[in-house]
């Protein structure tokens, strides 16, 4: 509808006027000059049209005292979608009046495109409110948006329904443009005194857990507050509450709060910490939390068992799609989308070498919910170091389980294959599948894969798998995880000035810093910054 209104108005067209889309000419609609093909003309004049966010939601009364025409419920797709199009039609005639018609209309050709690549899968309408503004040139072009998105009920601090709802309840919508702040992920790291640099806070290390922010609202941020907290046995948080006096419209940050372990930790441990964020004119105080691993270290080319447990992984993904998971600080995961488009997509493992003698079998956990029929799953082996694979199930006695064959009109990669498809048996909990390929492998080094195929629309949750464990292999490819080894003890230079026991000391001497001792190497702008509590703060 946009694009279309878009390509209607002229140099010298009345920007306040009325918009009827796809007029046709209809003995049973007589009115369809006027309304055309939608409940109402569009137009930023109210009194024509007084769509607004709430007006998604079923169960809320349409606009009245102006001629509106009732297509059903709310929340079907094209009411929804009109009052998104009223919205953004409303942003383009407020660009309009700003600029001369030319620049406006060039503006907006890059905000709507920019906008799309913005956004995240099956987005909310605030998250794309949010994905114009990230688009938006110019502080000046911002404030317009944000101001649009508000008089339709989009501001700040509106409120979207949920994701995958089918009525469109929940919405809240908001006039007020105020600042917003984003957050990214948190991440926690042994930067500052560190005994094996592995990225991973062990007893006795210090380092910093910083949190990615950013003002994507409307209006300048004053006062921002950000307090790290955290219970977890033997974690000291040093550098908490974080102020900054003042967050512009566009600006992105890296704090960071100083933390430390205590070296009498000698178990893995799970670090928990609590981030509250306050501002002055945002909408509501942010509260997030972070479970990382601590103590741990990785022993790489240990064990025929993958839990997937370590940080990295020995797996290779062909892409995105599949992702090593952490459900918890302890706990790791691969899980892969079911797409609602065409995609092949593969996790594979590492070189496995089969014994001379010994049957090899494999089993693993997990749980799937594909489209019934049309996308699914399939484990594939490969003896020529992945130039060529074939089913499992193409070798003598190996049953998978697979559930059902895949669809052959839709163009899905697996079509007329027997797949997992559907649901486990077991969903929401997990099965475990056990495959014995006897010696039929004998002697040889092998791979194996966990293949994904989707058609061409639709999608569901995807393919979860854990704990893949093997016997009857020679070698032990995957890493494990064990409490970590090394010892920071006092050195030279007062207290907690050396890097003993495991540390990777160097040649140059070790760098104070908040009185303790930063791993030895020269002190840099950056390391700076990070013990001030803030990493780069960069204008738009």
């Amino acid at each position: 509808d946009f694009d279309a209104l878009m390509m209607v108005l002229r140099p010298g067209d009345n920007l306040d006027g009325v918009y009827p889309l796809a007029i046709y000419d209809s003995i049973q609609f007589p009115n369809a000059a006027y309304f055309g093909i939608r409940r109402a003309p569009y137009s930023v004049d109210q009194t024509v049209n007084g769509l607004s966010f709430r007006h998604m939601g079923d169960g809320a009364a349409l606009p009245t005292g102006q001629p509106f025409l009732n297509f059903g419920a709310n929340s079907e797709v094209h009411n929804t979608g009109e009052v998104w199009a009223t919205t953004v039609w409303e942003m383009y005639i407020a660009l309009q009046k700003q600029s001369t018609y030319a620049t406006a209309r060039a503006k907006m050709a890059k905000y709507i495109v920019g906008s799309m690549m913005l956004t995240p899968t099956d987005t909310t309408p605030t998250e794309a409110r949010d994905a114009f503004l990230a688009a938006a040139q110019t502080p000046a072009d911002l404030t317009t948006i944000a101001q649009a998105f508000a008089r339709r009920g989009m501001g700040t601090c509106a409120v979207s329904p949920a994701r995958d709802s089918t009525d469109n309840s929940g919405i809240v919508e908001s006039t007020d443009v105020k600042a917003a702040l984003l957050t990214g992920t948190a991440t926690l790291s042994d930067d500052v005194l560190s005994c094996d640099h592995d990225g991973i806070l062990d007893g006795g290390e210090k380092g910093h857990l910083k949190i990615p922010v950013a003002n994507i609202g409307g209006a300048d941020m004053t006062n921002l507050v950000i307090t790290v907290t955290s219970t977890s046995p033997g974690v000291t948080v040093t550098s908490s509450p974080i102020s900054m006096a003042s967050f512009a419209v566009g600006d992105t940050a890296m704090v960071a709060a100083d933390v430390a372990l205590d070296d009498t930790i000698s178990d893995i441990e799970t670090g928990d910490f609590s981030i509250s964020m306050t501002a002055d004119n945002i909408c509501a105080p942010i509260m997030s939390t972070l479970s990382v691993p601590l103590n741990v270290d990785s022993v790489a080319s240990a064990s025929a068992t993958d839990t997937f447990d370590a940080t990295t992984s020995v797996w290779t993904a062909t892409n995105n799609n599949w992702t090593h998971t952490r459900p918890t600080a302890l706990d790791g995961k691969w899980h892969g989308d079911d797409q609602g488009s065409v995609s092949d997509v593969s996790l594979t493992s590492p070189a496995l070498k089969a014994n001379a003698t010994t049957p090899v079998t494999v089993s693993f956990v997990h749980t799937y919910d594909f489209e019934n029929g049309f996308d699914g799953g399939v484990i594939e082996y490969s003896v020529d170091n992945g130039t060529t694979w074939a089913d499992v199930a193409t070798l003598t006695g190996v049953t998978p389980g697979y559930t059902g064959t895949l669809d052959a009109t839709s163009g899905g990669p697996l079509a007329t294959r027997m797949a997992f498809t559907g649901t486990n048996p077991s969903t929401p909990a997990t099965d475990t599948v056990t495959l014995d390929f006897g010696t039929q492998l004998a002697g040889m080094t092998f791979m194996l894969r966990f293949r994904i195929g989707t058609d061409q629309a639709s999608g569901a949750t995807g393919w979860t798998i854990d704990n893949v464990a093997f016997t009857g292999i020679d070698n032990k490819p995957f890493p494990t995880e064990v409490a970590d080894q090394g010892t920071c003890t006092t050195g030279p230079g007062g207290p907690d000035a050396g890097v003993t026991a495991g540390a990777d000391a160097g040649s140059e001497p070790a760098v104070p810093v908040d009185g303790g001792c930063c791993d030895a190497g020269p002190i840099h702008t950056q390391n700076v910054l990070l013990v001030l509590g803030v990493v780069v703060l960069l204008r738009r």
